[in-house]
């Protein structure tokens, strides 16, 4: 049965990218506490009021109060002067919790030097919290999950609850959150017993779908680094700036992308399109020469190729070259070869042209922002380094597939009642939809226009076999694994999310897709599909026990060699845009600082 299980991080008043000071693992902790804690209120009496008025049993805060009332007791006979404010409300009112005393006693915890008074106050904050995950174990246990808003709010707080425990139980306060790297998540939860409905809920699941963290691809092998995982978990949904997320007004490429290029190139950067990338060659502790090959040339009078194009008001990157600047243009648009794949023919026709570019003659420095499962067959000769060979061999990626659908219906007269919405669904194939309708507005559109816009994606498991480059027939194999797997998944599932979209035989009815693509798959012939499958474009995972052996920006190994990507050690070590932002901003201060002359 599918359920739709809803949550809601409201919105600040903080600016997405305004100075903030790092927080220390003591700074999440207590933002942690905070939150557990005062959800636990606001929960909770909303739910003890509703009991109350339709004379149902509820989970009241009279129990909580019981038990922070007798661990307070504990505390105030055995604990030093500088706990006395817990003192504070212990008339018997239900106005104190055992996760306000958590709270209480954490904060006074910042403020003592003593180690054997830490020792002890820690103790009490892992044995208030316990108890009060008690009484969450005991809905858990006892409970249907009719109530699914109820269902939800006890799962996050016994995930959270967990976490503290965790924290506390690995003295992370002291180690750090790296030091959970070598665990699994999911694993490391289990071992400090949270409740099997929230160790399987969606909500953990989508940690893992949304870091597309499946060994090989594989569904049944789900692994993620617990520190990276929970460091960028408590960083999401308790530090964010402005909303928990940001839906772009356009493509990736458009909103991202083109700013960058065109503000590198009023800087005067010059940029090289049409060559690809076949080999560094490194020696003596520095990159000495750089293997290129010249997939095209530009016509005569065409100074530099303009990659961009006009839709409405914005400049986009389109998704083919622009032939009628290339020579051989017309010949490469007739084969239709993908300059852009590792398994282009075009490499193997003859009309490409190597070139080796050599330091000190063509470049002083090198900046590589190449994804690392093109690694192996770019960069063997780096792996004479024995830290870059660790680094390479503990990395591990992941193929990925997506989908998008533009209905001719906006979401309520597909059925959908949510409204706008970033969603995960406990199924394999496709796990994530975001509802990106708002972008129609920057669009343009043949009639009909499409009044919704929906984008899928998911895992992609590995191929048996991955071909070398010669093996050019591998993509269209993998877009027709895309194409079953997107045919099974909507037969079977879109149904439950976009009920209206339906005849009543089960097909989607007549007209209701708009594509700028024509892929003849029965039932699906108006959908975009694409299987992210090239080495380059392959998802780093952070799988436990790799992410010690990644190497930092200006750390590679050698003198001229700088790295930036979501793969480059720093304080997230997950695959995310703002992973990426920092390694590169770490890659442009090791290049100012770096003395290129060695």
């Amino acid at each position: 049965q599918w359920v739709a299980t809803k949550h809601v991080w409201p919105a600040n008043d903080r600016t997405p990218g305004s100075p903030s000071r790092p927080l220390s693992v003591a700074d999440f902790l207590q933002m942690l506490i905070d939150f557990l804690r005062v959800n636990d209120r606001v929960y909770a009496a909303e739910y003890s009021a509703e009991g109350m008025a339709n004379d149902q049993p509820t989970f009241e805060l009279a129990a909580a109060s019981q038990d922070w009332l007798m661990a307070s007791a504990h505390i105030r006979e055995s604990g030093p002067l500088w706990i006395s404010g817990l003192d504070e409300g212990l008339d018997g009112s239900a106005q104190k919790t055992l996760l306000d005393a958590a709270g209480c006693i954490f904060r006074r915890l910042q403020q003592v030097d003593g180690k054997k008074d830490r020792a002890r106050m820690q103790v009490w904050i892992e044995r208030l919290v316990t108890h009060h995950q008690g009484n969450l174990k005991k809905w858990l246990d006892e409970a249907e999950t009719t109530d699914q808003h109820r269902h939800n709010w006890h799962v996050v707080m016994d995930l959270g609850l967990t976490l503290v425990r965790i924290l506390f139980g690995e003295n992370v306060l002291s180690l750090g959150f790296r030091s959970l790297d070598k665990h699994d998540l999911k694993m490391l939860l289990e071992k400090y017993h949270a409740h099997p409905k929230a160790l399987s809920s969606a909500f953990l699941k989508m940690v893992y779908d949304s870091l597309f963290a499946f060994e090989q691809g594989d569904p049944l092998r789900p692994r993620l680094a617990a520190g990276a995982a929970i460091r960028t978990v408590l960083s999401m949904f308790l530090n964010y700036k402005g909303s928990v997320l940001w839906k772009l007004n356009a493509g990736v490429g458009d909103a991202i992308f083109t700013p960058y290029y065109k503000l590198l190139k009023h800087r005067g950067v010059k940029f090289r399109f049409f060559h690809r990338v076949t080999a560094l060659r490194g020696a003596g502790g520095n990159i000495n020469s750089i293997d290129i090959a010249r997939q095209m040339r530009l016509k005569k009078g065409i100074a530099d190729y303009d990659p961009l194009c006009r839709v409405g008001d914005l400049d986009c990157w389109p998704d083919r070259p622009r032939y009628e600047q290339l020579r051989k243009g017309r010949k490469l648009e007739r084969r239709a070869d993908n300059l852009e794949s590792f398994w282009c023919r075009w490499q193997f026709s003859g009309y490409e042209k190597a070139r080796t570019l050599r330091r000190g003659r063509d470049f002083d420095a090198v900046i590589l922002g190449i994804g690392p499962g093109a690694f192996q067959h770019l960069c063997k000769d780096l792996n004479s380094n024995r830290k870059w060979r660790r680094m390479v061999r503990s990395t591990a990626t992941v193929q990925t597939q997506t989908m998008q659908l533009w209905p001719l219906l906006d979401l309520k007269e597909l059925g959908w009642v949510h409204g706008p919405v970033q969603a995960g669904f406990e199924t394999t194939g496709y796990s994530t939809w975001v509802d990106m309708s708002h972008r129609l507005a920057e669009e343009s559109w043949d009639l009909p226009k499409p009044e919704s816009s929906a984008s899928f994606c998911g895992v992609l498991e590995d191929a048996p076999a991955i071909p070398d480059a010669d093996g050019w027939k591998f993509p269209r194999l993998q877009d027709d694994r895309v194409s079953a797997c997107a045919t099974h998944w909507l037969r079977t599932n879109v149904s439950h999310i976009w009920p209206e979209a339906f005849d009543p035989d089960g097909e989607f009815r007549e007209f209701i897709l708009k594509t700028q693509h024509d892929v003849d798959v029965p039932g699906l012939s108006q959908q975009y599909f694409r299987a992210n499958i090239d080495p380059s474009d392959r998802c780093v995972l952070s799988l436990p026990g790799s992410v010690r052996h990644r190497l930092s920006a200006g750390e590679s190994g050698f003198n001229n060699l700088f790295l930036a990507g979501d793969w480059v050690n720093n304080e997230f070590n997950v695959g995310c845009v703002e992973a990426a932002t920092l390694a590169g901003l770490a890659a442009a201060r090791a290049v100012e600082q770096a003395d290129l002359k060695q």
